[in-house]
């Protein structure tokens, strides 16, 4: 017995139908998966800027206590200097277990060794100052400043979007 074209043309339009909606969902799907890995990226990308922004206050705000040291030689000033660079180091180190790509820990390797250099450079000024030697002040100044410059420019938020 033949099948009617009606039916014939029935059944070829619902496989048509069936498929295009098994490909739907099944992009659907796959779509929702993108979207979830995508929120993920963004979110590990907005926490690492945001430390980075704190990373980079308190830097700034070592520095600023550390000039105001020099100057007034009080105490008080060395001791805010030396939680600025706690909250330092623990900055850095979340930043370090949020990073993923190898460009983004070279360049928190330079900031930590740039920030180690500035730490010394300010110890060894400081040494000076207790012991009352005269020392070059001008010398470490360009210096600090030099390593400051060059801790601020090392940006490595652009390179978030690599993970």
């Amino acid at each position: 017995m033949r099948i009617p074209i009606f039916w014939r043309l029935l059944l070829g339009y619902s496989a048509i139908l069936l498929l295009s909606v098994a490909l739907s969902a099944y992009s659907i799907v796959q779509l929702g998966a993108l979207s979830t890995t995508a929120r993920a990226a963004l979110d590990i990308d907005n926490r690492m800027i945001g430390i980075e922004v704190k990373l980079t206050d308190a830097f700034l705000s070592e520095v600023r206590y550390a000039g105001r040291f020099i100057i007034t030689h009080a105490q008080e000033l060395h001791d805010q200097y030396r939680q600025f660079n706690g909250d330092f180091g623990r900055y850095m180190n979340d930043l370090q277990a949020l990073s993923t790509s190898a460009q983004i820990q070279s360049r928190l390797f330079r900031v930590a060794d740039l920030h180690l250099r500035y730490h010394d450079l300010f110890d060894q000024e400081v040494k000076y100052i207790r012991t009352a030697q005269p020392y070059g002040e001008s010398r470490y100044q360009q210096e600090k400043e030099k390593v400051l410059e060059s801790a601020l420019s090392t940006s490595f938020y652009k390179y978030t979007n690599v993970i």
